[in-house]
C-alpha cells in the first residue's frame, strides 16, 4: 500500500508537471461498454475489465453489480481517495476513512422514462474521518477533498452530455 510520503510525492510531482505544461490538464478519458449475454455489460478501459449486470429481478443473471451500485461507488471512492490525497498532501494523519452514500430515485422511471425523472433526485455522502488530528483540520481537509472530488463536482453541476447512436442495419434484404 503507497505510504503517505508517496502519495505525497507522487501528487507534488504531477502538480508540477502540469504547472509546467497546463495544456496537458485537458483530457479525454475513453471507457468501451459492451451488452453480452442478456443485460450483463462488459467495461473496458485500458487494463481494468468490469462487469455490470441488473439483478434477477430486473430481468438480468445477477453477474457483477448494477450501473447504479458502479456509479454511487464511484463517488464515494472518489471522495475517499481524494480525502485521502489530500490528508496526505498536507500531512495529516488518518486511521480510516468511511463514505456512505445514499441515493434517492423513482423506479418508475425505468417503466415510464417520459414521465418519471430517471436521475437521482437526491444524493447524500456521509463521510466518517477516524483521525488523531484536530477536528478543525480534518474540517479544513473535508473542504478540499469535496471541492477537489470530481465526481461530486461531476453530480453537482450540470454537465453537457451528448448521445451519438450509429445504427448499423443487420437486415437481408430479399433478393427478387
Amino acid at each position: 500500500m503507497p505510504s503517505q510520503e508517496n502519495i505525497r510525492s507522487t501528487f507534488r510531482r504531477n502538480a508540477r508537471a502540469l504547472a509546467i505544461v497546463p495544456e496537458s490538464a485537458h483530457r479525454t478519458a475513453v471507457t468501451e461498454v459492451s451488452l453480452h449475454d442478456g443485460l450483463r455489460c462488459e467495461i473496458q478501459e485500458g487494463p481494468w475489465r468490469l462487469v455490470a449486470d441488473m439483478s434477477e429481478k430486473w430481468g438480468g443473471a445477477s453477474g457483477g453489480p448494477n450501473p447504479g451500485v458502479l456509479g454511487r461507488g464511484a463517488i464515494g471512492s472518489c471522495l475517499a481517495v481524494t480525502i485521502a490525497t489530500w490528508a496526505a498532501v498536507e500531512q495529516i494523519p488518518l486511521d480510516s476513512i468511511h463514505v456512505r452514500v445514499e441515493a434517492d430515485y423513482d423506479a418508475r422511471a425505468i417503466f415510464e422514462p417520459l414521465q418519471y425523472a430517471s436521475g437521482y433526485e437526491q444524493v447524500r455522502l456521509a463521510v466518517t474521518l477516524e483521525s488523531p488530528a484536530p477536528e478543525p483540520e480534518l474540517r479544513r481537509l473535508m473542504e478540499f477533498a469535496e471541492a477537489a472530488t470530481g465526481y461530486v463536482d461531476t453530480f453537482r453541476r450540470p454537465v453537457d452530455v451528448t448521445v451519438a447512436a450509429e445504427i448499423v442495419s443487420t437486415r437481408k434484404e430479399a433478393v427478387a
